[in-house]
């Protein structure tokens, strides 16, 4: 149940994320980058600081750990799933797009039945290997303990963590298979569904004749609990795709956002503005922080830790070429890397970009 509510809420922050970043360029400055940074931090680094947030939340509690768990599944995967769906959406072709506006279809309508539809296959894929991720991040997080390791969390992790303490081979082998039996579970009974699902929506030059076989999804099939599993998913979908939209508009909320859309250049600004009072800000912060006693001798501490003690003419002369050297060839490479990868793309047959 973590795995799948920390799924829920991954696929949640990867569709509202992904589509502020495709459509409106003053958000895709904050949230790449942002995105990139947060995909970059391990996992260590956010249970760090989360558990103690988790647990002062919920004090005497083990709610305090279930949303730890569960903040640790999402972080192993919305990132990689964001921009698997955020690249998606910048490559729809352009006759899909044209036909959709043939139809006259509303944002709302396009994103749904062309947008999400052309990326649910790689998205979907992206999902199941950050799965793996995810795994380790619920084991891990579920392996903590709290003070004098009264509190703890259920679940396989801590199985495995008691078994450890206690030198169980045996209880550690059983364990690792519960946890394989969860993983085989949780692929046929939800991803394997989904990917025969996810089979018709491939947009592809030649079609894959060889569709993914699932023993679930054909039990579904010819169950009265699947057809009316689908009776009701059709008419959530005709709520969700027509009479939703009727609402958005009936309230003119499409008018506040095309205003805030007019005003781009004012968030770009803002954007660019708070980058450099930050760092103006926490420049002055570090500056406060270095001992200015030790400044003088700073230059000998760096000839030492070069290797010996080297002349200060030397040292200032070898800061001033790499400074000169990154000024330089920073912007190149820049340059030359996306040129190149523009290229890799022109190398690479269609079907395999798609």
């Amino acid at each position: 149940m973590r795995l799948v509510i920390g799924l829920f809420y991954s696929m949640l922050f990867s569709i509202v994320f992904a589509v502020l970043a495709a459509k409106y360029a003053p958000m895709r400055r904050v949230i790449l980058p942002f995105v990139n940074f947060m995909e970059s931090v391990p996992l260590v680094g956010f249970l760090t600081f989360t558990t103690a947030f988790f647990l002062g939340l919920y004090p005497h509690s083990v709610m305090g750990l279930e949303g730890l768990a569960i903040f640790a599944v999402f972080t192993a995967q919305a990132w990689n799933m964001m921009l698997t769906l955020y690249q998606t959406l910048r490559v729809v072709p352009n006759e899909l797009v044209e036909a959709a506006d043939a139809f006259r279809y509303n944002p709302w309508q396009k994103f749904w039945r062309l947008g999400f539809i052309y990326s649910f296959p790689g998205l979907l894929w992206n999902t199941m290997v950050s799965q793996s991720a995810a795994w380790f991040a619920l084991i891990a997080s579920e392996m903590l303990t709290v003070g004098n390791g009264s509190t703890n969390l259920p679940g396989v992790g801590s199985y495995i963590g008691i078994a450890l303490q206690d030198g169980s081979v045996p209880g550690v082998i059983r364990g690792v298979l519960a946890l394989i039996v969860n993983i085989v579970i949780f692929d046929q009974l939800l991803f394997r569904p989904l990917v025969r699902y996810a089979h018709q929506f491939k947009y592809e030059d030649v079609s894959d004749r060889k569709v993914p076989s699932s023993w679930f999804s054909h039990c579904l099939s010819h169950s009265m609990i699947g057809h009316g599993l689908e009776h009701v998913c059709k008419q959530f979908s005709r709520f969700w795709l027509f009479v939703l939209p009727k609402i958005w508009y009936g309230l003119r909320l499409h008018r506040v956002f095309a205003i805030l859309g007019q005003m781009n250049w004012l968030w770009s600004s803002l954007w660019y503005l708070a980058i450099v009072v930050g760092c103006i800000y926490y420049g002055h912060q570090l500056w406060l922080f270095i001992p200015k006693e030790y400044l003088t001798s700073l230059p000998g501490w760096m000839g030492l830790t070069a290797g010996g003690s080297l002349p200060p003419w030397y040292l200032a002369s070898l800061s001033l070429r790499r400074l000169v050297s990154g000024l330089v060839y920073g912007p190149v490479w820049f340059v030359f890397s996306s040129q190149l990868f523009r290229f890799s793309l022109r190398c690479l047959p269609t079907s395999f970009i798609r």
